[in-house]
Formats: structure tokens, C-alpha cells, sequence
């Protein structure tokens, strides 16, 4: 029996077949070249596993994935000009390229807030500079908007409170914007709010790796990238299953 790259069980056994009639002492040194065949193909099989590790998931291995609070404090991590992350304001730059906003917001003092408290509603990621501009991003990972009492959606609510945000900080109504974070761009029920995606944002981590000046950042940003894509098909993947069903 040939123990080539696709030796498997069903290799071994036929291997033990043929060497039913062999007598004792035969038969066990057969066995024993038979499982050292298997052992060592299988080895090298998973070499090349070994080398890219695939199946790896930083997120997983936290047991983060599905938190939408951690993914809301990576996305502030990427868009702060004063994170760990030492890179200034590229992150919000490659942002704001993304979502079709003007890239000056980025050179002015701008602070990143999360979990902005408004009077109905509280955002996950703030963004803005007083007289300036106002970014509000809403999150949503494995769940959808929820709705009040009164059959308002979240967005609705976060709109009003948004403008007030606004107001306060002087911010004229041309600058102010509100996105729809998911992981498959799904439509907010506020036309008001932008739908945008993980995915998209996996673009923005791939372009800030490779720009960034770190190497551990750079190294991060590019797995974080891979990790959300992954998280993107599968919930794709779900739904279209649910559908089909």
C-alpha cells in the first residue's frame, strides 16, 4: 500500500485487510509501519497549517467577537488621534475617505467619545470638534435596532439627539452625520443615518496597516481586518441560509 499525501483512515484499513493472514510477529511489525506511515503524513499535512494558521481567531480566543462594546472600543481605538495606536489622526483620515466626508475634519482638535449619553438615546462612538463637525456612529454586531413603546426606532431617537449634540456644540446641520454600523450594511430605519459595514471597515484596518509605522499595530490592525471579514460571512452566510429554509 502506497502512504502518499491522502493517506487516511480508510488507508490504514484496507492496509490491515490485506494482512489478515499474516502471522504473529508479521502482522505486528505491519501495524506498526502502517501507523508510522499514517503518523508521519499526517505531520505533514499540517505544516502548512502550522506556518499561516488560519483557523486562528484573535477574537474568538478573547471570546470578544460577538461583544458589540469591544468592537465599539477597537473603532474608537482606529479613529483616536491620541490612542496607543501612535499614528495620529490616520485612522480617522482613512475613515472619512471611506464614508465620503471631508478630510479636513481630520486636521482640526477633534476628541472621540464613546457611549455618549443623549436624552433619548446613547451612542457608541461620538467624534467632533466643537463648531466644526459631529460624526455619530451606532454599532450593531448580532442584534438590530430596538424600539421604544411608542414604536420609535433607535435611530429615530438617536437623530433627534444627535441635532441637539449638534446645537451644543455649535455645529451647523451640513456637518453633522450619523452612521449605521452592521456587519451585512443593513438599513437603519432613520434615513438620516448611513448604513456602512464591518467590511468596510476591515478595508480601512487594511489600509491603516499598511500604512502605519508600527509594527505590532500594523500586525494587529491586519488581523482585526481578517477576523471581521470572517465574523461578515458568517452572518451573510446565516441569513441567506434562514431565507432559504
Amino acid at each position: 500500500m502506497a502512504l502518499g499525501g491522502k493517506t487516511n483512515f480508510k488507508d490504514l484499513l484496507d492496509g490491515f485487510k490485506g494482512s489478515h493472514r499474516a502471522a504473529g510477529s508479521d502482522l505486528i511489525q505491519i501495524t506498526g509501519r502502517l501507523l508510522k506511515g499514517f503518523k508521519k503524513t499526517h505531520e505533514r499535512s499540517l505544516k502548512p497549517h502550522k506556518t499561516t494558521a488560519d483557523d486562528f481567531n484573535l477574537l474568538d480566543t478573547l471570546g470578544i467577537s460577538g461583544e458589540e462594546v469591544r468592537h465599539s472600543m477597537m473603532l474608537a481605538w482606529l479613529l483616536n488621534r491620541e490612542a496607543t495606536h501612535a499614528q495620529a489622526n490616520l485612522g480617522f483620515r482613512l475613515f472619512l475617505k471611506l464614508v465620503g466626508l471631508n478630510g479636513e475634519y481630520a486636521e482640526t482638535p477633534y476628541r472621540v467619545v464613546r457611549e455618549m449619553s443623549g436624552m433619548e438615546s446613547r451612542i457608541d462612538v461620538e467624534v467632533a470638534t466643537p463648531g466644526e463637525f459631529i460624526v455619530h456612529i451606532e454599532n450593531k454586531i448580532h442584534s438590530d435596532e430596538g424600539y421604544s413603546d411608542q414604536g420609535e426606532a433607535q435611530t429615530q431617537r438617536e437623530w433627534r439627539d444627535l441635532l441637539r449634540r449638534a446645537s451644543e456644540l455649535e455645529v451647523r446641520k451640513a456637518n453633522v452625520h450619523g452612521f449605521f454600523l452592521t456587519l451585512d450594511r443593513h438599513a437603519p430605519a432613520s434615513p438620516e443615518f448611513h448604513a456602512i459595514s464591518w467590511q468596510q471597515i476591515a478595508d480601512v484596518l487594511d489600509d491603516f496597516s499598511t500604512m502605519s509605522k508600527a509594527k505590532q499595530v500594523s500586525l494587529f490592525a491586519a488581523h482585526y481586518a481578517q477576523a471581521l471579514r470572517r465574523m461578515s460571512f458568517e452572518q451573510i452566510q446565516a441569513y441567506e441560509d434562514e431565507n432559504q429554509e
